[in-house]
């Protein structure tokens, strides 16, 4: 998302990345999001992307339901 303001503002998702390194040929990013409006309000095709470095050969993409 992007956002451009100019006064106080809280987006509607706060992101929490972990990294881990298992080992040397394998790197683990967990990506957290949690939205911060109402349960009501729900999230339809909501699409998550972000860049890897090139040299990756292999992606294995998880969702995980969070109750």
């Amino acid at each position: 998302m992007n956002y451009r303001i100019t006064g106080n503002f809280e987006a509607p998702f706060r992101l929490f990345a972990y990294i881990d390194e298992p080992s040397n040929y394998k790197l683990e990013l967990v990506l957290r999001i949690k939205a911060i409006f109402p349960k009501e309000n729900g999230g339809n095709n909501v699409t998550v992307k972000f860049a890897v470095p090139r040299q990756i050969s292999t992606v294995y993409p998880e969702l995980a339901k969070v109750r």
